[in-house]
């Protein structure tokens, strides 16, 4: 499985592709295990159907495409020479495939891409983030053409000393950053965050799970509709 895809692929004209970017760890067994796996899995499921894409179901099974990804890994670190990599980033995209006209694609020509990165822990400081008012088009599904738009925004945010961009709108108040949800601790104790017009993240529903689970707050609150989280 080569990770190149041809410039007709509707992944390059019309940005259609299913993609999803998950955290694997590696074990003491030096078995490469996904991070929630499972639940990025079938978001990835969801965005394909959402697509249309059909993935090759020989190989597009959460267990087949774990112990493959496991496999790659241990080619990967015996040709780069290095196995002290306890964590590594994982993407996998799954592309409409190459197109005659750039608009249709024959059934069952999708491809599927797995690139893996050194792993870059998240910065622990402060972040300056730039309102933008807007939301991200179809949230509940990562589809890498819609965030051409909210990344020109980033960029341009980044460029004038901001580190990312903060959606908000009239329908629902503040929604989330770039790639990230947004959540808000208040002094008396209560964990408010946007629940609707937002991807339900992975981390967010563990975030949450864990917050309900601990008693650390007065409530936990996922703003819906008419009960806008407003930026002000």
């Amino acid at each position: 499985m080569a990770n190149t895809i041809s410039v007709k692929d509707l992944a390059v004209t019309r940005g259609s592709a299913a993609f999803i970017t998950c955290r694997f760890r590696r074990l003491a067994s030096g078995k490469l295990v996904g991070f929630h796996f499972k639940e990025h899995f079938d978001r990835l499921i969801q965005s394909c159907e959402a697509l249309g894409l059909n993935p090759c179901p020989r190989l597009f099974t959460f267990e087949s495409l774990q112990e493959f990804i496991d496999a790659r890994d241990r080619v990967r670190r015996f040709k780069l020479g290095y196995s002290e990599d306890k964590e590594t980033i994982v993407r996998i995209m799954v592309t409409a495939g190459k197109s005659w006209n750039a608009a249709t694609t024959e059934k069952n020509k999708e491809r599927l891409i797995i690139l893996q990165d050194f792993y870059k822990p998240p910065t622990t400081e402060p972040l300056k983030l730039k309102p933008i008012e807007g939301a991200h088009q179809a949230p509940e599904i990562k589809i890498t053409g819609k965030y051409a738009i909210p990344k020109m925004y980033r960029d341009q945010a980044r460029a004038e000393g901001f580190d990312d961009i903060l959606f908000w709108d009239n329908v629902y108040g503040i929604t989330e950053s770039f790639s990230s949800n947004f959540f808000l601790v208040t002094k008396d104790r209560y964990l408010i965050t946007p629940g609707d017009g937002v991807l339900y993240g992975i981390t967010r529903n563990i975030v949450l799970k864990l917050a309900r689970a601990s008693r650390l707050f007065a409530d936990v609150i996922e703003y819906t509709g008419y009960k806008r989280l407003w930026l002000d």
